[in-house]
Formats: C-alpha cells, structure tokens, sequence
C-alpha cells in the first residue's frame, strides 16, 4: 500500500471516474434498449377497454371504418389511438405487400366504408387524403425493400370553418390605408 498522500489522492480521484463512466455506460444502455422500436404482430383491442396494449398480445385488431390487410405488424411505437368506435390519432404498421399494392387496397376498398377521395399521389412514399362525415383520413405509404411497405394512417377530426360560406368577409380596397412614403 503506497503512503504517499498525493497518490492516494489520485488514486481514489481516478477510482472515482471509473465508477461514474461506469454508471454512465450502463444508463446509457438502458436508455438506448428502451429506444429500440417494437414491433408486433396480431394483436387485439378490446372494445371499451382504457388498458394499454402490451407487446405479448396475440390476435387481430379491427377497425370497423377502415379496411386492414390480413398480414401486417404494428408498430407500437409509431402508433397511438384515442377512442374506439370513433377514434383519432396514428396507426403504422408494416406488411409483406408492395407500396403499390397498399396503394391500390385504399383505392379499392375505403370507398366501401364511405370515404370520398380528396386526393391521392402515388411516389416514393405515396399520399392518400380521404374524408368521412367529420374526420379525414390520411395515409402514407413507404415501400421497405425488408419486408414490403409501411403504412402510416392519421384519423383526425375535420377543421370547422369559422365562417359561413356565404357571409366570408371580404376586403375592399378603398378602406385600406394608402401606403405611406418612405423619407
């Protein structure tokens, strides 16, 4: 054991920092696992039921105003959903099938829920807007070379205008202020 007090100073310094790059590295760990994006595979919500979904659930969730291919995953980390019947927020998941697929599947079957078609482009990730009653319906669709595409769907509610298509206010030119002349 050394005496040197200038040593054991140091020593008892440089045990310090190891302990705290220690306890740096290992919250540093906890923080990035915790991070990693889930993924989860046929899982089911019960109607009316406030619990949040854990990762082990096992069967389908359905939606009873929007078509959901037979084969996807959802990502729990890229989704969250308020309400049941009428619900609001954003569903991803991935599934097997092509970007241009998906594409042609919300083509093909939102019309059979009542949604009209506001807009739709197909590119590298292709938008689609729909409306219903007082929400609108917007999708996103991404091809993933890995496995087929991801589909990201926003519900939100439907902007009130705050006017009244007949008394929207207009302005006339003659009230305006005549600009004024810089010095």
């Amino acid at each position: 054991m050394i005496n040197n007090p200038l040593v054991q100073e140091q020593n008892h310094y440089l045990a310090k920092k190891i302990c705290y790059l220690v306890a740096g590295l290992f919250s540093l760990n906890i923080l990035i696992s915790s991070c990693a994006p889930g993924k989860l595979s046929n899982m089911n919500i019960e109607k009316n039921s406030s619990k949040p979904i854990s990762k082990n659930q096992a069967s389908i969730v359905e939606f009873s105003d929007i078509p959901m291919p037979k084969s996807r995953e959802i990502n729990l980390d890229k989704t969250m959903v308020v309400g049941t019947n009428v619900w609001f927020g954003r569903l991803t998941f991935d599934t097997g099938r092509s970007g241009e697929e998906m594409f042609l599947f919300y083509s093909r079957e939102l019309k059979n829920y009542g949604w009209k078609k506001i807009t739709a482009v197909r590119a590298q990730t292709s938008l689609m807007t729909y409306e219903h009653e007082s929400r609108i319906l917007s999708i996103a669709i991404k091809d993933n070379p890995l496995h087929g595409s991801e589909v990201g769907i926003t519900m939100s509610p439907k902007e009130q205008s705050i006017f009244p298509a007949s008394s929207t206010p207009s302005i006339n030119a003659s009230t305006l202020p005549s600009p004024s002349k810089p010095r």
